[in-house]
């Protein structure tokens, strides 16, 4: 189930903003970080020569799920979701290595990645947030949806868990 969430708020930022890249100021903005990361991935990935110049070039502006996860977590904020996922990066970083360790089994996420009881209780923080994101997408409007969420204890169940 939460590789299945995790693609959906993938292809649900995919389908919204309607854009594969980064602009290039966005890019400019944070390129040592960028630029970290690509090259991580180069180095763990890429074997074949041919495909390496062509890779690095390719990543160079695509949006990763780390910064996809991030602009739907900020752009559908509202009090009572910030309360379930709690700390915000904290909460990106869970799901994005949890995501990318069950998706490649890359060895070295292998440590990071949520497992067992923690990650049961990630996917359903994940799931409020894909729906929190449907409903406001749908026109809901943030106060009704933090007065929704409150009157059925969502928070209070995911706290419980």
């Amino acid at each position: 189930m939460f590789l299945n969430l995790a693609q959906a708020a993938e292809t649900f930022h995919a389908r919204i903003r309607e854009r594969a890249k980064l602009l290039k100021e966005e890019y400019e903005k944070k390129k040592e970080e960028y630029d970290s990361i690509k090259n991580e991935i180069l180095k763990v990935h890429v074997d074949n020569k041919e495909h390496y110049g062509w890779l690095k070039k390719n990543l160079s502006y695509y949006l990763t799920f780390s910064m996809r996860l991030k602009e739907i977590v900020d752009f559908y904020s509202c009090d009572v979701l910030d309360k379930i996922i709690g700390d915000k990066d904290t909460f990106i970083e869970q799901v994005v290595i949890s995501r990318n360790y069950y998706t490649h089994y890359s060895s070295n996420l292998k440590e990071r990645a949520l497992n067992g009881s923690d990650l049961f209780h990630l996917a359903p923080k994940l799931k409020i947030v894909l729906v929190c994101t449907f409903l406001l997408e749908a026109g809901f409007d943030k106060d009704k949806l933090n007065k929704l969420l409150d009157k059925h204890r969502v928070a209070n169940f995911l706290t419980n868990l």
